[in-house]
This record gives structure tokens, sequence and C-alpha cells, in this order.
């Protein structure tokens, strides 16, 4: 199987969860530029009960999440993305909807994550990679219960 150019634009995905799960219709938009890793955690989170859109890039997920604002509960990005960052995109979109929960990943060491986006790599709002989909949703959860939203930066 030929490996896909890494800056392709993933269409948006919408999921939604089996009947009979606990969580109340949380929408997720999931940002990666790496197909398979989309993929496979569409899949993890879709059985865990949430709907999913999906974004490969900073514009393919601003215009999704433009389209759907108010629907999207939380954005769960990687920080190297094609074209703008992952923090920016987190940036932007707070901008847009302040109660917007997020959670970043990267696999990018603790020093490197702090020094250019202030963010606490030991902290709840940040997923190291590679990561488990177990440990993908696990974090999710912990976010989505959060009755105020918290920020993975020394700026929040």
């Amino acid at each position: 199987m030929a490996r896909e150019a890494p800056h392709r634009q993933l269409p948006w995905v919408p999921v939604t969860g089996r009947p009979g799960m606990s969580v109340r219709s949380k929408t997720i938009l999931f940002v990666d530029d790496e197909a398979p890793q989309c993929e496979q955690m569409r899949r993890a989170l879709k059985a865990a009960g949430y709907r999913v859109l999906i974004a490969a890039d900073y514009g393919a997920a601003v215009a999704i999440f433009q389209v759907h604002q108010g629907v999207i509960d939380m954005l769960v990005t990687d920080l190297a993305l094609p074209g703008k960052n992952g923090y920016k995109l987190g940036e932007t979109l707070r901008a847009l909807q302040p109660q917007l929960k997020v959670l970043f990943t990267s696999g990018h060491s603790g020093a490197e994550l702090t020094r250019f986006h202030g963010i606490n790599p030991s902290g709840d709002e940040f997923l190291a990679k590679p990561y488990k989909s177990a440990d993908l949703v696990g974090r999710v959860r912990l976010l989505m219960e959060r009755p105020e939203q918290r920020c993975g930066s020394a700026s929040c």
C-alpha cells in the first residue's frame, strides 16, 4: 500500500456513537495529518460513544469548526500540522468558542513544548505520541467531565 502524502486534506467524518453509551452526544474535532492515526482514533472515539469530525490541517479544521460551531465540544490536535501549528489552531478556535476543551498531542519532547508553546507536558491537556487508543479515550473522558476548561499553556 502506498503511503499517502502527509499534507492531503481528509474529509470530515461525522460519526455517532452506539445507542446506550453514557456519553451525551459529545462531538470531537480530531486534527492530525497522518491518515492512519486519524482513522484508528476515530474508530476508538466512536466506540466510546463520541461523534468525530476529522481534519488534516489548520485550514480544514477552521472550516469544519465554523460550519459546526457550537456543536463541537473538544478539539484534539497534533501540534505539528502542515501550515499553522496545532497550538495556533487551539488559540484560534478558543477565540471563537471560549469553553472549547482542547487536548494537544505531539511526539516532541517536554522541553520543546514548554519553550515554544508554553504547554505543560505533564498536564492533563497534553498526550505524548505515540499513544494507545485507550489512552486517548481516557484522557478525552477526563477532560470532558471537567466542569470548567483548563488549558495546557501558561497563558490561560
